[in-house]
């Protein structure tokens, strides 16, 4: 992936956040799939 105007590639999100994220991922899904039930 070369960047606009050979602009340096982003380096890649630190392990820590990555896995923070993936956490708030997981637990978005679940509220959303408790709104699915709440609306039927």
């Amino acid at each position: 992936n070369i960047g606009v105007n050979n602009a340096p590639v982003p380096p890649l999100i630190d392990s820590f956040v990555q896995q923070q994220i993936n956490n708030l991922n997981i637990q978005l899904q679940a509220v959303q799939n408790n709104v699915q039930v709440l609306q039927q």
